[in-house]
């Protein structure tokens, strides 16, 4: 599978940018659309909820009908097409009570797009390279989105931005039902291969999942930190947005050199550095300094993001390696879907600057919690070599 063309790293890295175009051109804008509309700050954050509370079981069930029927172009042409459908609605209405179950129809026709892109990445490319290949198309998506819907929105209006995730949605579809995917060996079993998943995996999206509680508060409102409270327009919004994912899109041919060997590690350290950056958002009062906290949190994402799935991939059985593939997703929108239910209600009695300070503390201790692993992979080293 190593003799892939450049064609094939494309084909399989693309729903990555799709999913993640869409998040920079509508998801990172629908926030301050609907605060010019008038909405409520637990409206807003229930966007997010919607659509995570949507794609979270669907992650893990493509993951497994990936593996099961092998037929991942099928199953993410599908989801593409349902994702180009829930923006087109979403141009039709200002309304919540149609907007958030959109939201949550997007969420399910995005969530096959990440596990069959790593998935098929890491066949092609190893385990490590696909986790970073994963993310170099997943930030080169964003950072595209972030500008591109800027411009839009400055000289076009929102639904000129909405308008281009939609055509791209379409577009990626065509591809993905034409394309013939990697497949991983035929396991006799999918759920037999599952037992075999190492127990510090699961320490590992618990801790992910427990960052996510507090940051999803935060990601949900970048558009409105950084336009409403900091003051920026709406260009310079755009281009701040776009630098997080800018910054992890150059670190990710790094990580994979900085992490080997001590993948859980880096990637406590990353969750630990994310309280950091969140504590500048309290002091970026302008352009420039928002800028470096964008930086600085695509940097401790790619240091989450690659060592957390390349230890999560190389050690699940190959098998199942769609379904592998969904974990990381899987932890992601779980700690997500609580967090942002929660936060929003939190700032509407306080407010989005008294989420922040929490969330710069409260994501110390899953940081702690990742460190777990390492000791777990000690015992299970410890009692494989006494078998012996």
């Amino acid at each position: 599978m190593a003799n892939r063309s450049r064609w094939d790293l494309f084909a399989v890295g693309l729903p990555a940018f799709t999913y993640f175009y869409t998040i920079g051109a509508v998801s990172f804008w629908l926030p301050l659309w609907a605060e010019e509309l008038g909405w409520k700050y637990s409206y807003i954050t229930w966007m997010s909820t919607a659509f995570f509370i949507a794609m979270t079981p669907s992650v893990f069930i493509s993951g497994i009908l990936a593996d099961y029927t092998r037929k991942p172009g099928t199953i993410l042409g599908t989801g593409l097409l349902l994702n180009a459908f829930s923006i087109a609605t979403i141009l039709l209405s200002e309304d919540p009570v149609i907007v958030i179950p959109m939201r949550g129809l997007q969420g399910l026709g995005l969530a096959p797009t990440i596990p069959i892109a790593l998935g098929s990445l890491t066949l092609i490319a190893g385990a490590a390279r696909g986790a970073a290949l994963t993310l170099f198309s997943s930030a080169t998506g964003m950072a595209t989105g972030a500008i591109i819907g800027g411009l839009l929105i400055e000289y076009s209006g929102y639904y000129a931005t909405f308008i281009s995730a939609v055509a791209l949605s379409i577009a990626s579809a065509v591809i993905a039902y034409t394309y013939k995917y990697p497949l991983p060996p035929r396991a006799p079993s999918i759920l037999e291969a599952a037992k075999k998943i190492p127990r510090q995996i699961y320490i590992i999206l618990a801790a992910l999942a427990a960052r996510n509680f507090f940051a999803s508060g935060v990601f949900s409102i970048f558009a409105i930190i950084f336009k409403s409270i900091i003051g920026l327009d709406i260009i310079s919004t755009g281009l701040v947005l776009a630098a997080n994912p800018v910054a992890q899109s150059l670190s990710s041919q790094i990580a994979p050199r900085v992490s080997r060997g001590r993948e859980i590690l880096v990637y406590s350290i990353g969750i630990a550095s994310t309280g950091l950056v969140f504590s500048l958002y309290l002091y970026a009062h302008s352009l420039g300094l928002a800028l470096l906290a964008q930086i600085l949190l695509g940097l401790t994402y790619a240091l989450i993001m690659v060592p957390g799935n390349t230890y999560i991939v190389s050690r699940s059985p190959i098998e199942i390696r769609y379904t592998a593939s969904s974990l990381y997703g899987l932890a992601f929108n779980i700690g997500w879907i609580i967090g942002s239910a929660i936060s929003g209600v939190y700032m509407d009695i306080y407010s989005p600057q008294s989420w922040i300070k929490l969330s710069s503390i409260g994501v110390l201790p899953p940081a702690a919690i990742a460190l777990l692993a390492q000791l777990q992979e000690k015992k299970t080293n410890t009692k494989i070599h006494s078998n012996n």
